[in-house]
């Protein structure tokens, strides 16, 4: 080992703000308060992924120049093995791959002591107690960066940190990454398209000793993870367009198979000890995400499988003591598919927004969530999320690219309570358990050209056997999403004649089910028991023209289809108790179409079409129970739901401003429920707006 020397270290974390495509709603009025909560509820939650995983990780681990090797640490209270592979050279521009990395720490254990920077390769997703990663190489000029290793990390032994000890460096407990290698950001070989980022590989990390925080050292833009298992496709790199030709920025690399199992207790801070001033505290995190398309227009990067098992029975309680400002989660998963890059070339559309995989969470143990900040990011006992990367805008000739799919079509994002598990959160703005399967939004149009199509949203299916507690304002129990992108808007355009492009059509949801056997109770207003979504995009806005001569605006963008939106009880209760708060609310809206774009000139102009409002399923809310009576609730009283529902169902009916609405399906309700009363709030009509990551 080389010798360490102490010097400060560097900040070690960054953060790159994404937005949940799902979170924006562009909401008619008049709604009721509690749609106006949600929608600020998730509007707030604008950020998602810390590190430099939004911008492409390859890009940051592989910036510098060549470098190979390996390098491992067992002592100090830590244990580290990261592997990088080889940048390309003139005589060999392929980035090369990374080697694979396997730890077992056997019961060992690990406390981390004090340790000097200056001789790890570098930490693109932070430091952990015990840490392995594997990045390719980078590419030069043309040529695609190394795909990563595998890495497995096995942990039996307890692993701690506490403030006496902590030098303010480390972001995880456990951390295990495989990230691939950039393309070159400065490709020199001229007239050449960018090389693509390299692939990451699989990540498998296995726990089976205590975890534990007990204290921290405070620090601006540090977060902390009990385990944190990350596997990332590399930047595409940049395109060489010369003076003509044909060219397109190299594709992001694909993140791969993330596997998480945790079979024991993870605790992070406590009631004497909370941990503050952190912009993240996550029990046990696992991400798969692309690599960001290369300048200009590149495609993003997939993401693939993730799977999170946490317990076998109730062997593995997660418990976190927060008081933070950021986000707070028992378990976090994210399958993210990367942007597309924007084109600056008339002859290319804008890079397509990538497609995310299925993921799946399952708990077999109780999950406590404690926050006494004023969360600002999305948080919760589970928040499981799912996102196609945006398109990149078009250029002049060029359309804007396509968004991608939140979940692919016969997979779904599956989130399971199961065994009688507990998840119970405290605080503002912490749910219970959240599934939120987004489409990419399409990308914008430019001159006369049309914006992309919005992603497919996907399925998400919550199985709850087991029980939902939240305390605070906004704390919703139970919260499943399948939104789909929303259409790009067109550019406007003018001249002596022609035509402005049209809007994206909005990208279709797909179906959202609960089933639950157990209890939820919510504390707090505006605090929703159960609330599901299948709700289409939005289309875009069709481009205005100016001319001379003559010519034609654009068309508006049809919106997306919603589809199915299905709760069903065996035996559970759901009861709120404060204000604004549903016990159930089950919704399948279709998109609002665009608007089109208006003409304007010295002759007779036309016009564009608004688009078409689009279609909803079913809403089905069934429970094989006995009825018991619901009482009338007013503001601040509290409402119970046993065995029958006291719900709220209903379809959105949007329209296109040239189009007329679909007759809207009667609310289908099974076992002893009668259909919603007259008094039921209003029928809510959004469009769905998704705003850039």
């Amino acid at each position: 080992m080389p010798p360490v020397h102490p010097r400060p270290f560097p900040a070690m974390t960054q953060r790159a703000r994404l937005r949940v495509a799902a979170s924006a709603l562009a909401l008619g009025t008049p709604a009721p308060l509690w749609w106006r909560s949600l929608g600020r509820v998730l509007r707030s939650f604008g950020r998602i992924l810390p590190s430099a995983a939004a911008s492409g990780l390859g890009a940051l681990a592989l910036s510098g120049p060549a470098v190979a090797s390996c390098v491992s640490m067992d002592n100090s209270g830590y244990r580290w093995e990261a592997c990088q592979g080889d940048s390309g050279t003139g005589s060999s521009k392929h980035g090369k791959a990374g080697d694979n990395v396997v730890i077992d720490t056997g019961t060992a254990s690990h406390d981390a002591g004090y340790i000097a920077s200056g001789y790890l390769l570098n930490a693109p997703v932070g430091y952990g107690v015990v840490m392995g990663g594997s990045i390719g190489g980078r590419g030069q000029d043309e040529a695609e960066g190394g795909i990563a290793g595998t890495v497995n990390l096995t942990n039996g032994g307890t692993v701690s940190l506490s403030e006496d000890a902590d030098q303010g460096f480390l972001s995880s407990l456990l951390l295990g990454y495989s990230i691939g290698g950039a393309g070159d950001p400065q490709n020199d070989n001229y007239r050449s398209s960018g090389g693509g980022g390299g692939s990451g590989n699989n990540v498998n990390v296995t726990n089976a000793g205590l975890l534990e925080v007990l204290s921290l050292t405070a620090r601006a833009g540090r977060g902390i993870s009990g385990i944190l298992a990350h596997s990332g496709g590399g930047t595409g790199g940049a395109q060489n367009g010369g003076l003509t030709g044909d060219q397109a920025g190299g594709a992001g690399g694909p993140g791969w198979s993330v596997f998480l199992t945790n079979r024991n207790a993870v605790t992070l801070g406590s009631q004497n000890a909370p941990l503050r001033n952190l912009d993240y505290a996550w029990g046990i995190a696992a991400r798969s995400v692309g690599g960001t398309g290369g300048a200009d227009n590149g495609a993003g990067g997939a993401s693939n499988l993730v799977s999170v098992v946490n317990g076998d029975t109730s062997d593995a309680p997660i418990y976190i003591h927060a008081d933070t400002s950021g986000s707070v989660r028992g378990i976090y998963t994210l399958s993210r598919g990367a942007d597309g890059m924007a084109s600056q070339d008339s002859s290319d559309d804008g890079g397509t927004g990538a497609d995310a995989f299925h993921a799946s969470v399952t708990t077999h143990s109780d999950i406590t969530v404690i926050n006494t900040g004023e969360a600002s990011e999305l948080s919760g006992g589970i928040v499981a999320l799912n996102q196609g990367g945006n398109g990149g805008a078009g250029y002049e000739d060029g359309n804007g690219g396509q968004g991608g799919v939140g979940v692919p079509t016969d997979t779904k994002l599956a989130v399971n309570v199961l065994d009688g598990a507990t998840v119970s959160v405290h605080g503002d703005n912490v749910l219970g358990v959240v599934a939120l399967a987004s489409g990419g939004k399409g990308g914008a149009g430019d001159d006369d050209s049309s914006g992309g199509t919005g992603g497919y949203g996907g399925w998400v299916d919550l199985t709850i056997e087991g029980n939902i507690r939240t305390d605070g304002t906004n704390a919703y129990g139970l919260l499943g999403q399948s939104i789909g992108g929303q259409g790009g808007d067109a550019a406007n355009a003018g001249g002596l004649l022609g035509e402005a492009g049209g809007g994206g059509f909005g990208g279709n949801a797909d179906t959202v089910q609960a089933d639950l056997n157990g209890d939820i109770e919510t504390y707090g207003d505006f605090a929703a028991g159960v609330t599901l979504h299948s709700i289409g995009g939005g289309g875009g806005t069709g481009g205005d023209f100016v001319d001379v001569l003559g010519g034609g605006a654009g068309n508006g963008g049809a919106g997306g289809n919603g589809d199915h939106a299905i709760f069903s009880s065996d035996g559970g209760t759901i009861t709120t108790n404060g204000a604004h708060s549903l016990g159930i609310l089950v919704q399948s809206i279709g998109g609002s179409g665009g608007h089109g774009g208006i003409a304007a000139g010295a002759t007779l102009e036309l016009g564009g079409d608004g688009g078409e409002g689009a279609v909803q399923r079913r809403r089905a809310v069934s429970d094989t129970s006995p009825a018991a009576a619901t009482a009338p609730r007013g503001p601040g009283k509290k409402r119970r739901v046993s065995r029958s529902t006291s719900l709220y169902v209903s379809s959105g009916l949007p329209n296109g401003p040239s189009a007329s609405a679909a007759p809207a399906n009667a609310a289908s309700i099974s076992g002893s429920k009668a259909s919603p009363a007259s008094s039921a709030p209003p029928a809510i009509q959004p469009s769905v707006s998704m705003p850039s990551p």
